[in-house]
């Protein structure tokens, strides 16, 4: 929740977005306080969290648009609300071979067999990196419908890439 008119809390839904959907029952959130949000059938329900939910920051259920190359995605991320927004990411911590090369090849195909099947995938973002990608966590698992479970209990696909030797690790 973030007060940038003193007098409106804005729901932060990311990337620089916000939504004024608390103007309804605001006086019991200050600035800086975190909600869980819950849809209802016409409306939403505000629940303040503490914060030992920090882990689900940033965290968003995403479809994949294009897969570049072995370490960067084009992902359309639901920020709820009925609100998205398409953004590049470079997956954390890895390194892949250029795109060009069979090593980067055959890491593009990799990753291009393990999410084409999948429906959605959950992406945690992180901070920019200097060409102003979003850096993230990919998870998924094609055969599980729930986003929680996937976040919970999907396959990183990072750590994956890393344990199958098809890229190296980078600057964690």
């Amino acid at each position: 929740i973030e007060n940038m008119s003193n007098s409106i809390l804005y729901l932060d839904l990311g990337f620089r977005i916000y939504l004024d959907k608390l103007e309804k029952g605001n006086k019991n959130y200050k600035d800086g306080s975190i909600v869980q949000v819950k849809e209802n059938k016409n409306d939403y329900s505000f629940n303040s969290i503490n914060e030992d939910h920090n882990s689900k920051l940033y965290t968003y259920k995403g479809f994949i648009k294009e897969i570049v190359d072995g370490d960067t995605l084009w992902v359309i991320l639901e920020l709820g609300f009925n609100t998205w927004t398409t953004k590049k990411v470079r997956l954390r911590g890895i390194n892949a071979m250029p795109v060009e090369t069979p090593p980067g090849k055959k890491v593009k195909k990799f990753i291009c067999d393990q999410l084409n099947p999948c429906s959605f995938v959950i992406v945690k973002t992180y901070w920019r990196d200097k060409y102003n990608r979003y850096l993230a966590d990919i998870f998924y698992n094609k055969n599980e419908p729930d986003a929680n479970v996937v976040a919970e209990r999907g396959t990183f696909l990072n750590q994956l890439l890393l344990d199958k030797g098809l890229v190296r690790k980078y600057g964690l």
